[in-house]
Parts: C-alpha cells; sequence; structure tokens
C-alpha cells in the first residue's frame, strides 16, 4: 500500500504563456514556482506522485489535434521524469463536458486508477488531490480523498487553500504517516 498525492497539471505543477491559459506544445508552459521541489519533497518522503489532467483544448481550440495534445503529454511526461528522477504517472482526460465521459473532473475515473496503480484505494486518509479548481476538489472528494488547492485561480471551494505547491506539500508531509 502506498501514500499517494494526485497533482492537477495546468496552474497547480505548470503555468501556460497563453492568453487562454491553455497548453498546447512544448513552449508554452513554465514550470510554476516550487512545483519541482515540492513533488521531489513529496517523493522523499515516501509518496508516489502521479497527475490527474484534463486536457480538452483538441476541442476547444481550431488547429489543435488529438495526435498533439498526446504527443504534448508525452513529453510533459518525460520531463517530469528526468526532472525528478523518481516515477510521475500521468492519468489524462481528453475529453470536454459535452462527451459525458466518466474519466473528465470531476468525474472519478482518473483518480481511481491513479489509485488502483499505486494501490492506494484502502488507505484514502493517506491519499490527496491537489489543484485549483472546483473540478478537483469536486473528483477528490467523491473518492474519499483529502483534497487541497491551490493557487486561488478560481473561486475558494475549501476552507484551507494554499499560495503554493510547496505550501499544500509541506502540510501533506506534515500531516501524513509514512507507509512502512
Amino acid at each position: 500500500m502506498a501514500n499517494l498525492v494526485m497533482l492537477d497539471l495546468n496552474d497547480t505543477l505548470i503555468g501556460s504563456h497563453r492568453e487562454d491559459g491553455f497548453v498546447t506544445t512544448m513552449d508554452e508552459w513554465y514550470v510554476l514556482d516550487g512545483a519541482v521541489e515540492a513533488v521531489r519533497a513529496l517523493q522523499e518522503a515516501g509518496f508516489e506522485t502521479a497527475v490527474v489532467t484534463n486536457q480538452p483544448a483538441e476541442h476547444r481550440l481550431e488547429g489543435v489535434t488529438h495526435d498533439q495534445m498526446r504527443w504534448l503529454m508525452l513529453g510533459l511526461e518525460e520531463w517530469t521524469q528526468r526532472e525528478l528522477h523518481e516515477p510521475v504517472f500521468f492519468d489524462i482526460c481528453y475529453h470536454d463536458k459535452q462527451h459525458g465521459c466518466l474519466c473528465r473532473k470531476p468525474g472519478t475515473k482518473l483518480l481511481l486508477d491513479a489509485m488502483a496503480r499505486a494501490d492506494a484505494a484502502p488507505r484514502r486518509d493517506q491519499v490527496w488531490m491537489v489543484g485549483d479548481k472546483a473540478s478537483d476538489m469536486e473528483a477528490g472528494r467523491a473518492v474519499g480523498t483529502n483534497v487541497l488547492q491551490v493557487y486561488k485561480t478560481s473561486a475558494c471551494i475549501v476552507a484551507d487553500w494554499y499560495d503554493t505547491i510547496a505550501d499544500a506539500a509541506g502540510r501533506i508531509i506534515r500531516e501524513s504517516t509514512p507507509c512502512a
């Protein structure tokens, strides 16, 4: 059994150089301050980490293809492996709201898949969902995990929100019991 932290991608770990906030190419994103160090600290404290992300750009932006988004996510996943030296699993939903899928947050399939891979389902008190949007918090609550909101880029929906991913990681590390 493993402790697990599931992290949203956009506006939690990375930011966008685009005005609309989307990331569709490798040169459109940047790492948010402290994100790499925060994930490293979580991993060093014994947490498995997973990125659970909605990526609907192909449905909202003209000229963006599914293959383009798949290559982008593969590039970001490879970048995290190089930077963090520990596996960070990516669970990605490419659908948009109108598709009614189970994986798009606040749906729970992405989170349940990440939890199953980490063998974390029986230890939900040691599982965390960290993100910036209501859909992240709703998905985490729906599967019974702890939830933390960062960056307050949208309406604050939890009592405790954190300015940075580093602040959220610090709380998770302080409040969690290491797995034996």
